[in-house]
């Protein structure tokens, strides 16, 4: 696939041996309401768990991208947009069993991207496929190597039948030169956040919330398309 990138072998070496000791939580914490029914796997660092190791990861993860940018640039990968900041970061295990399937990445700042770097290839099944405008395509990451692809393409990890399955995922933040289509999209996030605030509230009755969580799915189809339409491919 396009945008899959060979990283140098110390970035996964020095990622490893930062997370060895830490611990993993459910990854649902992370998740809004529609991707939380897909994710069955477990994060790194969680909200609550933002510590001076955390810091340290962090900084890794910046010096991975300033180091790289070179390479990263020449695949086009930034080609639309005027900047990029990077937006978060987590280290994700998935055991087996755990999968998390098809959803989209959040894009709460208007267009983003979206990255993927594997930190090992031991095990079996959790393939990431992305449901690119040209058709699904499935990649089978190796070891240092990273994806890296527009947000709002549907994605999903298949389940994982051998092994552990290690990686980080995080997200860019890209400045478009069309502030109105920025603005619109940050309206319709934060009218996003608050279904699902209202949702996970003890405010309504059950009915309510069922009538509400069809509308919520509803105004995330809405809402990934208008993204789609203004997203530059």
């Amino acid at each position: 696939m396009r945008n899959v990138l060979k990283l140098p072998d110390r970035y996964v070496d020095n990622i490893l041996s930062l997370i060895k000791d830490q611990d993993f939580v459910d990854g649902k914490e992370s998740a809004g309401f529609v991707a939380g029914e897909v994710k069955q796997l477990k994060i790194w660092p969680s909200n609550k768990s933002y510590g001076n190791i955390a810091k340290s990861f962090h900084g890794l993860i910046t010096d991975m991208f300033r180091d790289n940018i070179h390479q990263i640039s020449n695949e086009g990968t930034f080609q639309p947009y005027n900047a990029y900041v990077i937006h978060g970061a987590h280290v994700v295990k998935y055991d087996v069993g755990d999968y998390y399937g098809w959803h989209q990445d959040a894009t709460e700042l208007g267009p983003r991207l979206s990255f993927s770097f594997a930190l090992n290839d031991d095990y079996e099944g959790g393939n990431l496929e992305i449901d690119t405008p040209w058709g699904i395509v499935e990649t089978e990451l190796k070891a240092g190597e990273m994806v890296i692809y527009n947000t709002n393409w549907r994605h999903q990890i298949t389940p994982i039948t051998k092994g552990q399955r290690l990686a980080v995922i995080g997200w860019l933040d890209v400045q478009s030169s069309d502030i109105e289509s920025t603005f619109i999209i940050q309206k319709m996030k934060n009218v996003f956040r608050y279904f699902e605030e209202l949702h996970n509230s003890d405010r309504i009755s059950d009915d309510i919330k069922k009538e509400l969580r069809e509308n919520i799915l509803t105004f995330s189809e809405v809402y990934g398309y208008i993204i789609r339409k203004n997203r530059k491919y």
